[in-house]
């Protein structure tokens, strides 16, 4: 009787859902998910990425950069390969060649949820008018064109955010899939 007991009791401990977060708890969150904005920012929109063109030497420095961080926060999304490898998902389409890069932090009560949060890291490379102004359109051989707004800003938050939830106790509830995306800035757009 009393290993019965001992049994059910230890079944509905494991079974208990974890609590709910408290204020406190998102107001920390959401201090710590500021923290390294602008560094992330500034060093992808540096001259010494030159624009961080699609599928370039540029491109794969962006994705150390990125790997370095995402790996500190969720594990590589490609469960087939190990190291930096197991972040990167490389994808050809329309004749494009790029790599994406995905992390997940393992979610605690809906593992097989998954909320995805994402940005783009590729940008114009040296697309710029003999002007300044940055073009899709444009040839290579111009300005830098450093894509601070378009989108290391975005990759910073997503960088961010993956932060925060990771430090949430017992993390977050559902999956979080982290996504820097490539071979987006030059995409035909539709209008």
């Amino acid at each position: 009787m009393t290993i019965r007991f001992l049994l059910l009791a230890g079944a509905c401990l494991v079974a208990a859902p974890v609590a709910a977060l408290t204020p406190a708890d998102i107001e920390a969150g959401a201090v710590r998910a500021t923290r390294g904005l602008e560094p992330t920012t500034l060093s992808l929109a540096s001259d010494r990425l030159h624009g961080r063109d699609n599928n370039t030497a540029d491109s794969t420095r962006a994705q150390r950069y990125l790997i370095g961080r995402l790996k500190r926060h969720g594990l590589g999304a490609n469960t087939a390969a190990s190291g930096f490898d197991a972040y990167k998902q490389p994808f050809v389409q329309s004749g494009r060649t790029g790599t994406n890069l995905l992390a997940v932090i393992p979610g605690r009560e809906l593992p097989n949820e998954s909320v995805v949060i994402g940005g783009h890291y590729d940008h114009l490379d040296t697309r710029s008018t003999p002007s300044g102004d940055c073009s899709a359109s444009g040839a290579t051989g111009g300005e830098v064109c450093n894509g601070a707004t378009d989108n290391a800003t975005g990759v910073a938050a997503v960088l961010a955010i993956g932060r925060a939830l990771k430090k949430l106790p017992g993390g977050p509830r559902r999956a979080a899939a982290r996504c820097a995306a490539s071979s987006t800035a030059r995409s035909p757009r539709r209008r």
